[in-house]
């Protein structure tokens, strides 16, 4: 291929890259704003875009987010993605943190998404996820809060863990048969 081809193909590369729309990062005001706006009919998709890319102003806005909303379906979806935060150590410390204020804070039916949310920032959350086993008065959140513990009480057995497990234990019972809770 000669110089003069080579020279033609690479501009022809360049217009039609120039030409196509560039990703550009969401509008985090744009977002908050819809949050705000809309409250507890704010969209998932709008919830999960806020906490991208995985940076401290994702969870700042997040954290902001979950403060507004008090139905069960975004509020789970909100607390849910802050497993993004797992990889970047200081993130996931204060996502663990405030997940764990918010089981604390919130009633039963809304704590359990807080838990649920805990359980994806494992093993981060091991020691939050313990306390809440262990001194939650709520026997559902303590059951929850076994669930993700029971891979590491399984490799690290223990007096404290089985009696952990037996104090937490709720059978659930569906149709014809029960589960663990």
């Amino acid at each position: 291929m000669s110089r003069i081809s080579l020279l033609g193909v690479t501009m022809f590369v360049l217009i039609l890259c120039a030409a196509l729309p560039a990703q550009q990062a969401p509008d985090r005001d744009a977002l908050m704003k819809q949050v705000l706006r809309e409250e507890n009919k704010v969209s998932p998709q709008v919830l999960r875009a806020l906490a991208q890319p995985a940076d401290e102003q994702a969870f700042k806005d997040l954290r902001r987010a979950c403060k507004l909303l008090d139905h069960p379906r975004p509020l789970s979806t909100a607390y849910s993605q802050f497993a993004v935060f797992a990889k970047k150590p200081e993130l996931a410390e204060r996502a663990v943190d405030f997940l764990h204020k918010e089981v604390k804070d919130r009633k039963d039916a809304l704590g359990q998404h807080a838990v649920a949310s805990l359980g994806r920032l494992m093993p981060d959350s091991r020691l939050a996820l313990f306390e809440i086993a262990s001194k939650e008065k709520s026997d559902n959140l303590r059951a929850r809060a076994i669930r993700p513990l029971l891979g590491h009480l399984a490799d690290q057995p223990s007096k404290a863990g089985l009696e952990l497990l037996l104090d937490g234990f709720v059978l659930r019972h569906s149709g014809s048969g029960a589960a663990f809770c």
